[in-house]
């Protein structure tokens, strides 16, 4: 069974990495919908419509241009991106279009940080090469 260390991921916009970023998730769920008939004993359920959601983020550096290019584009106005990838390691990654937005934050004890939470818009996909 494969392992992956959080050491090798990587997200990556127009196929650079974005600097200072360490942790990034992905959920994917679906709706389920009530199939039962008068008479039945037990609920059944047929899936429905899947989703994906997520973050992305870590120490904020406006120096960096993939990082400035995000918090610009977020200013700007709703932002729907279609370059991002995210890696588990050099090759295997998962991609979609994400609708974005973010917040910046930091405390006396450690660095500034910004967290960008998406929403997908269409399918996830998964790669290995």
């Amino acid at each position: 069974m494969a392992k992956y260390h959080g050491k090798n991921a990587v997200v990556k916009k127009n196929s650079v990495a974005i600097a200072e970023f360490n942790n990034w998730t992905i959920e994917s769920s679906a709706d389920f919908v009530e199939g039962q008939d008068f008479g039945d004993d037990w609920k059944s359920s047929e899936a429905g419509m899947k989703s994906w959601r997520g973050s992305m983020g870590g120490n904020l550096d406006p120096a960096n241009t993939e990082q400035l290019a995000l918090i610009n584009a977020l200013l700007a106005g709703p932002t729907k991106l279609t370059d991002i990838e995210f890696f588990l390691d050099a090759a295997k990654h998962f991609s979609g279009d994400i609708w974005v937005s973010f917040s910046v934050g930091t405390d006396i004890s450690k660095l500034a940080d910004v967290t960008f939470t998406f929403q997908g818009d269409g399918e996830l996909a998964y790669a290995a090469s």
